[in-house]
């Protein structure tokens, strides 16, 4: 019986120092998973704050490229803004010119139509005058 009773002891030994052995074991591994799950959280970090930056460099050049772009529509619209202007203007100038040389032509009209009326009447008056004097009115 002291034989069992000291083989039950060396066992309760051994198995004690096995569960310091397992303990131990698992608290290396933990802390080697915690150290990896840091790296691993540190680097997902790491590429993340890169790719914010990359975004954010992208981002700025986007909008630098869009205010590059906005600036030369401006100008393109002031341009046009400025040609239409221009033909405006030509437009105005050739209807007023236009307009003058009408009235110019109506006016010639106007004399070539007096000159046209005094001539018929005159000639209305010689002729009736004619016809007076081959009645013997006159």
């Amino acid at each position: 019986m002291d034989e069992v009773i000291l083989r039950l002891d060396r066992l309760d030994t051994k198995v004690d120092r096995l569960d310091h052995k397992v303990d131990a074991g698992l608290e290396k591994l933990n802390d080697k998973i915690d150290a990896g799950l840091e790296k691993l959280n540190n680097k997902i970090s790491h590429d993340i704050g890169k790719l914010n930056d990359k975004i954010d460099a992208s981002r700025e050049a986007t909008s630098h490229d869009i205010g590059k772009l906005n600036d030369k529509i401006d100008a393109s619209r002031e341009a046009t803004s400025h040609d239409i202007g221009k033909l405006n203007d030509k437009i105005d100038g050739n209807r007023e010119a236009t307009f003058q040389q009408f009235e110019a032509l109506n006016a010639r009209f106007d004399r070539f139509y007096h000159l046209l009326f005094i001539f018929l009447t005159a000639m209305i008056a010689g002729l009736l005058g004619l016809l007076a004097k081959v009645l013997g009115v006159f």
